[in-house]
C-alpha cells in the first residue's frame, strides 16, 4: 500500500522588521518589505476589523471641518480636486491602518503652501531619520524608476514638492509607525482563517482528517502524482481539508472515505472560537461596546441612552486626542 499524507502549511506572519533596503539608502519596511500591504490585506479580508477601522474614521472625521471665513478657503480647496475634509478622511484611515500618514506638501514659486494631496501610505518608504522618502507604486517591481522626495521643512528656499510625515509615538519604533492594533493581529488573522474554514464547509461539506482509499491498482509515480494533485486543489488549502490518499491493489473494491477525526473547529467549539477572537480583536482596539461600531452581540443590545453614554465615553477617551492630533497638524 501507498500511502501519502497532505497537511496544512505552518501560519507564518510577515515579521515587522526595519533593515537597510537593497538599494540603499531607504529602509524596508518588514521583513520583505511589504509590511503596510500585509495590513490592508487584513483590513480588506476581516469583517469585524474593517468594521471598527470605518466606524472610527466615521467617528473622528465627523461632519468635517468648520473655521473662520479666512480658514474656509483653505478647509473648501487644498489641492486641484479636494477639500480638507476628502484629506481628512484619507489620512484618518491611514492612521487607524497603519498608525501614521504621509502628505504630499507642493510649494509655489513664491514660496507659499499652494496644494496639499494625500499620498498612499503603502507607497512610500523613508530612511533612518526621516528626512528623506522614496516613492514607488509597487515595490515588487524592480523595473519602476524611484521617485525620492525631501522631507517637509517651509524655512529651505527653493523648495517644490517636500512630504511630511506624520506617525504616533510608540517606544522603540523610531522609523515606521505601528497600529494601535497591532498585539491583535493574530486574532485579526484567526478571523480571516476561521471565515475560510466555515465557507470550505459550505462548498464542499467534506470534512477533514479523512483516508481515501483508491482501489483500482497501483498507479505509476506520474500518475500518483496528478491524483495528489487533483485533490490537493479541490480539497485543500485555507479552506480545505487534510486527508490521506491511499493507492491499493484490488479492483473488486469500491472508493473508500474513512473519518479519520473530527475537524480542528467543530459546531460545539465554533462559536467559543469566535467570541475568543471576537474579544481580543475588541481590545485591540480599546473597545468595551462593539454595538456603537455595528456589531452586535447577543443579548447585549442597549437602551438608546446607554448607547449614547457608551458613545459619549469612548468619545473622550479616544476621539477627541485624535481629533486634537488633526487640528495641530493642519
Amino acid at each position: 500500500m501507498d500511502i501519502r499524507v497532505l497537511t496544512f502549511a505552518e501560519a507564518k506572519q510577515p515579521i515587522f522588521q526595519e533593515k537597510k533596503g537593497e538599494n540603499g539608502g531607504y529602509m524596508q519596511y518588514g521583513d520583505r518589505n511589504d509590511y503596510p500591504n500585509y495590513l490592508v490585506d487584513l483590513f480588506n479580508k476581516s469583517a469585524k476589523h474593517n468594521a471598527i477601522i470605518k466606524s472610527k474614521v466615521h467617528c473622528i472625521t465627523g461632519n468635517g471641518w468648520k473655521g473662520s471665513e479666512v480658514s474656509q478657503t483653505f478647509i473648501d480647496k487644498v489641492n486641484r480636486i479636494e477639500s480638507l475634509d476628502d484629506i481628512t478622511r484619507k489620512v484618518s484611515l491611514d492612521t487607524e491602518l497603519f498608525g501614521g500618514y504621509y502628505l504630499e506638501v507642493i510649494w509655489s514659486q513664491t514660496g507659499q503652501l499652494a496644494e496639499l494631496w494625500h499620498i498612499d501610505y503603502t507607497k512610500i518608504r523613508t530612511n533612518k531619520d526621516n528626512t528623506q522618502f522614496w516613492y514607488k507604486d509597487d515595490w515588487k517591481d524592480q523595473k519602476e524608476k524611484i521617485i525620492i522626495y525631501p522631507a517637509f521643512n517651509p524655512t529651505i528656499e527653493g523648495k517644490t514638492k517636500q512630504i511630511l510625515y506624520v506617525k504616533e509615538y510608540r517606544p522603540n519604533i523610531g522609523i515606521y509607525s505601528l497600529p494601535t492594533y497591532f498585539g491583535a493581529l493574530n486574532y485579526i488573522e484567526s478571523d480571516i482563517e476561521i471565515s475560510k474554514h466555515v465557507l470550505g464547509n459550505a462548498q464542499t461539506g467534506f470534512s477533514p482528517s479523512k483516508l481515501i482509499t483508491l482501489p483500482n491498482g497501483d498507479p505509476s509515480a506520474d500518475e500518483k502524482n496528478v491524483i495528489e494533485k487533483i485533490f490537493t486543489k479541490r480539497f485543500t488549502g485555507s479552506d480545505g481539508k487534510k486527508f490521506m490518499l491511499a493507492f491499493v491493489n484490488d479492483a473488486s473494491r469500491k472508493p473508500i472515505v474513512d473519518d479519520l477525526g473530527a475537524s480542528d473547529i467543530t459546531k460545539e467549539d465554533f462559536a467559543k472560537v469566535d467570541s475568543l477572537i471576537q474579544t481580543n480583536i475588541f481590545s485591540g482596539h480599546q473597545i468595551t461596546t462593539p454595538s456603537i461600531f455595528g456589531i452586535a452581540e447577543a443579548g447585549k443590545l442597549g437602551t438608546r441612552t446607554e448607547m449614547r453614554d457608551v458613545y459619549e465615553i469612548f468619545k473622550n477617551t479616544y476621539v477627541n486626542s485624535k481629533q486634537m492630533h488633526l487640528e495641530a497638524v493642519f
